[in-house]
């Protein structure tokens, strides 16, 4: 084939005509500027903004990547930098407007599958040593499969699929010409910049490397054990490299849910590899909260190229049977659960499946791509009998599947009507009735139609802009006042929120988080005092008065009037935003019994009982919630109301939203509350209720089962227990990100109890004494105190940092040791 005139050509088309199709589609889905959408999918909506907010207010005010007080009551910042935020591009929103992460977030999305087809254009080029066109056209169809369409909100993975086709290369140069900087630098960004994908690409780089050896046979058993050796050697190094993230995230993620890892002790099968096949056809709807099925979708011209990959003479026997079952690997990892919890870092994936398929797709395209270079060598019946088997498969998918696996009619027929487009194409390009450009513009005009179709009809769906931001200007208001005239350590918590993370995007310390580095300790505890929660969350919804104030919630923000009551006041207004506060607010720590660990239970299912035997535990006085008879029926749940009260339920369900119904006692409907978010039980507040009136609580669906615990609070009980708490308060007189410092006045020997969630990573100081801390009920930080004043300071710094920059120091230079040993043997052999 002819290379092009200007050699830079392909690879300049592999890289923009992704970012025009995307941005195309941006304008035709209204994604702002171009209209009042934007593109916040899912976790990117709930997550990935929140936090990359918090990233940009931390770089902006030279706050600390260690700590977040923002975030879940406390957290350990690294790993949610590390798992979310690692991108090296992400550093660009230093000099974004605050007001603009979220678009800055849809142009990565576009920058990247732009680099995605850059870099795979790269390694075929390099590879085959051609910057032919057609390069390009393969590289469309990476930076645009199915994978991207279903995961690119996801843009925390994206920089190693730009980065695999870099690892690939770098691993043929170490084993082809002892070349291994490429590898270990490429892999070493992977780590650091994703490090859970980075898993599957080392899973692949190992099978790969093995592939390589076997196929590219080496009589010289020197040779093999210097290859093996550089190999290991690299790897090790690429893993050093990025110790100073990884050896962090190892410790913290101890705290987390997904820290358990049993190995599953039985072979479960998925589904046939028939269905499988059939994901890789046109306009197949990605895979996203499923459970097992696989995207697998790049372009319909892989199912023609595979079986001419096969008859290719010039490749030889060994590469074919290696590749071939470098896709088997792949195939059976979809299909089995034991593969596929290997695949994924020795943990089943919640949602978003066969997070590995991008490698698969990888290995197709390049599988393809080297069947169509000697497209020309092939004979008439070799072309025309794999386009008549895809064609005959095609038609078995349309008839063969059924029920929920049946795919529409259109996308059968869309995908056989572009893959006879291809065998035109390939027709003409190897006839000579046409000029060979000519076919090649036709090629492009094709492709280019069948990555656009499927791309824009299966990915970026929208959500409203300024619904997302709607609040923004009125929160900043009252945020601002409050914290002018209030300096102290507090939190804020929302009363109606639109994700776990509000308050890392409105920049204030919050109580609620939805992260995979979510503490399962504090998940536990707060669930057991009625909170919302559920394995990698937990909010501040099913809150009580009592609850609010141990967790230090001073503030609370909400869209709508408050009943009067006693207990908070409002502090401030900005549009449709007040800002209560919360008059009896305890502390970010104070003194407890010493014993109230084995005194305390968290074990009743009621957690009416369990905040009531916290109360006796800590003040020795009763029933601060007065437990209530009720009765179920199944659908709903009720309580007759004996005497006035505020009135709080516990509520179980997986109904989505709840009502609940006020009747009085001859059945008229007084007042009538929908509550949701039910679906994790938690705790919900219905209010003053009079005596006689019975309360009722629904379920949204007939088909969902409830069942309640009904409880009234007790103020003055209340209002005792704060006082008796807040006697032994810590007083905040200095704090940052990673430091706090205060004083406490301890009437007797005892227990300080924060609402810090536990990280081993903080060193308590009580007058200068290094002291020890517990894990109360495996979430909260606690550290003895003996009887009288104290100065107390916590420093914080993640656990194994030192060790790991020492691990990335070390690695360094090895490496330019190695790079230097190097270069002085070929000076010397010179």
């Amino acid at each position: 084939m002819n290379k092009t005139r200007r050699p830079c050509a392909a690879y300049i088309i592999s890289f923009f005509v992704p970012v025009l199709i995307i941005t195309i589609i941006y304008i035709f889905r209204g994604i702002y500027p171009f209209g009042d959408n934007c593109y916040l999918r899912s976790d990117m909506y709930h997550q990935y903004a929140p936090f990359m907010k918090e990233f940009f207010n931390k770089l902006v005010s030279g706050g600390s990547l260690a700590y977040s007080w923002n975030i879940g009551m406390g957290v350990n910042f690294l790993p949610v930098y590390a798992y979310y935020l690692a991108s090296p591009l992400n550093w660009i929103i230093v000099f974004v407007s605050r007001n603009h992460i979220i678009e800055i977030m849809s142009v990565f999305i576009v920058l990247k599958s732009g680099l995605a087809g850059f870099t795979f254009a790269y390694y075929l080029g390099r590879k085959y040593n051609t910057r032919n066109m057609l390069i390009a056209l393969f590289s469309i169809f990476y930076a645009l499969s199915s994978y991207m369409a279903a995961y690119t909100w996801n843009l925390m993975w994206l920089d190693c699929i730009v980065l695999l086709p870099i690892v690939v290369l770098g691993i043929e140069e170490l084993v082809l010409r002892n070349k291994c900087l490429l590898y270990c630098i490429a892999l070493a960004i992977c780590i650091i910049s994703n490090y859970y994908i980075a898993i599957m690409i080392s899973i692949f780089s190992v099978l790969y490397f093995i592939f390589m050896m076997v196929s590219t046979p080496d009589s010289s058993l020197g040779n093999i054990l210097r290859k093996i050796q550089n190999f290991i050697l690299y790897s090790m190094i690429s893993g050093g490299l990025a110790a100073f993230l990884l050896i962090p995230v190892i410790y913290a993620m101890q705290l987390t849910a997904s820290s358990d890892m049993t190995f599953p002790q039985t072979w479960i099968k998925y589904f046939t590899m028939f269905e499988i096949l059939a994901r890789g056809l046109m306009n197949v709807e990605p895979a996203v909260l499923t459970a097992h099925e696989a995207n697998i979708y790049s372009s319909v011209i892989v199912f023609m190229m595979i079986p001419l990959f096969l008859f290719n003479k010039r490749i030889s026997g060994r590469e074919k049977a290696c590749k071939m079952i470098l896709v088997a690997i792949f195939f059976l990892s979809f299909n089995f659960n034991i593969p596929n919890y290997i695949w994924h870092g020795f943990h089943f994936p919640n949602s978003l499946p066969c997070r590995q398929s991008f490698i698969l797709i990888f290995l197709l395209l390049v599988m393809s791509f080297q069947a169509f270079i000697d497209i020309r060598r092939y004979s008439s019946s070799q072309i025309y009998g794999s386009f008549f088997g895809t064609a005959v498969f095609f038609m078995f998918i349309e008839h063969f599947l059924t029920g929920e696996d049946k795919l529409p009619y259109y996308t059968v027929y869309l995908s056989l009507l572009f893959v006879a487009l291809y065998l035109l194409v390939i027709s003409l390009f190897r006839g000579n009735g046409i000029s060979r450009p000519a076919v090649l513009y036709l090629f492009f005009v094709v492709a280019i139609a069948e990555a656009a179709i499927n791309t824009g009809s299966t990915a970026f769906s929208t959500t409203t802009r300024s619904a997302y931001l709607s609040d923004n200007a009125d929160v900043e208001n009252v945020l601002a006042q409050v914290q002018k005239e209030d300096t102290g350590f507090y939190r804020i918590e929302k009363v109606l929120r639109r994700t776990k993370n509000d308050a890392a995007w409105h920049d204030y310390k919050g109580v609620s988080i939805f992260s995979s580095t979510t503490n399962a300790g504090v998940t536990d505890y707060l669930g057991s005092l009625g909170f919302e929660e559920s394995m990698n969350a937990y909010s501040f919804y099913g809150y009580t008065p009592l609850t609010a104030s141990l967790l230090n919630v001073k503030y609370m923000l909400s869209n709508t009037v408050l009943e009067e009551s006693d207990l908070y006041s409002l502090y401030a207004q900005s549009g449709s935003i007040s800002l209560y506060e919360n008059k009896y607010t305890l502390p970010l720590g104070f003194m407890v019994n010493g014993n109230l660990e084995e005194i305390f239970s968290t074990l009743d299912n009621d957690p009416f009982v369990v905040q009531n035997n916290f109360v006796s535990a800590t003040t020795g006085l009763e029933n601060i919630f007065t437990i209530l008879s009720s009765g179920s029926t199944g659908s709903s749940a009720y309580a007759d109301i004996e005497e006035d009260g505020h009135i709080f339920a516990y509520v179980n369900t997986d109904a989505k939203s709840v009502t609940v119904e006020i009747t009085s006692a001859s059945g008229i409907t007084i007042e009538t509350k929908t509550y949701d978010s039910t679906q994790h039980d938690r705790i919900i507040d219905i209010g003053t209720v009079s005596a006689g009136n019975k309360v009722t609580i629904s379920p949204d669906s007939s088909e969902n089962a409830i069942f309640s615990y009904f409880a009234a609070f007790n103020e003055k009980v209340y209002t005792d227990v704060f006082k008796e708490l807040d006697a032994g308060s810590l007083v905040i007189e200095k704090y940052s990100d990673t430091y706090i410092r205060g004083t406490v006045d301890a009437g007797e020997d005892g227990l300080l109890l924060t609402s810090i969630p536990y990280d081993e990573g903080f060193s308590v100081y009580v007058d200068g004494k290094k002291t020890d801390t517990k894990a109360f009920k495996n979430a909260f930080i606690s550290f003895p105190v003996e009887k009288g004043s104290h100065t107390i300071v916590l420093v914080y710094s993640p656990k194994g940092l030192a060790l790991g920059f020492i691990i990335s120091a070390a690695s360094l230079v090895a490496l330019l040791l190695v790079i230097g040993w190097k270069l002085y043997r070929k000076r010397h052999k010179d």
